[in-house]
């Protein structure tokens, strides 16, 4: 006979058993808080190093460093490339560098003429600058 105050073998299993469970319960809670904090740093740490990038590029707009400019863009989509605005800010400062404006002004020595082919008269003049 058992006495009362000895646990069976069966309920000491069912107690390493649970214990267990806890503890791997506790050390995947504690791997998913750290990975989570991890990723949360890390997106922090990329959104700032963009924003300098974004300052960078402001800051060197408005000295009108053009030499400058683009490397800075290269670098900034090299390094983070699934950042949106590394792209955009490319896109935009290309658009603007070398959009066609189409002008009334007599033709310089690099615009476009357009003439009527049977009426061989200037139409228009497109130009490409800044």
């Amino acid at each position: 006979m058992r006495r009362a105050s000895q646990p069976s073998p069966r309920s000491a299993v069912l107690c390493v058993v649970t214990s267990g469970r806890n503890w791997l319960k506790r050390g995947v809670l504690d791997q998913s808080k750290s990975l989570l904090f991890v990723a949360l740093l890390i997106s922090v740490l990329d959104c700032a190093s963009g924003q300098d990038y974004a300052a960078r590029y402001k800051q060197l707009q408005d000295q009108h460093a053009d030499a400058q400019i683009e490397p800075l863009l290269s670098e900034w989509r090299e390094k983070a490339p699934n950042d949106p605005e590394a792209w955009i800010t490319s896109a935009n400062y290309y658009f603007n560098k070398r959009q066609v404006v189409i002008s009334t002004k007599p033709p310089g020595k690099d615009d476009f003429r357009l003439t009527d082919k049977k009426t061989g008269k200037q139409i228009s003049i497109m130009s490409c600058r800044r």
